[in-house]
């Protein structure tokens, strides 16, 4: 099974955006004959996820503690959106950075 990955220009915050499909091919060259012989405008991409992909070294750790019910919110957040819950906080914190400034 071969993971597309399409970058988009995200509208919201100027930002890219990747969305993944998964397909049935079973080598890359089969995924790039497809890639190369077909429209991708013609499938609906309605039902793709976007996937934001994490390229810095996470070279520092954080402990702390929170109250169950608070852990148990966050998880199941990062579980709607498909994501370990250890991102999802790790966004939470970039996102509160970034808007600060």
């Amino acid at each position: 099974m071969i993971i597309l990955t399409y970058n988009v220009l995200s509208i919201e915050d100027g930002g890219f955006c990747s969305y993944v499909l998964t397909t049935p091919f079973s080598s890359d060259q089969e995924a790039e004959r497809f890639l190369e012989e077909n429209d991708l405008a013609e499938y609906d991409m309605s039902g793709f996820k976007p996937v934001r992909f994490e390229f810095s070294v996470k070279d520092a750790r954080v402990n702390f503690r929170v109250p169950a019910a608070l852990l148990d919110a966050v998880k199941a957040r990062a579980a709607a959106r498909g994501i370990p819950y250890q991102r999802f906080i790790r966004e939470a914190l970039e996102q509160a950075v970034s808007s600060s400034k």
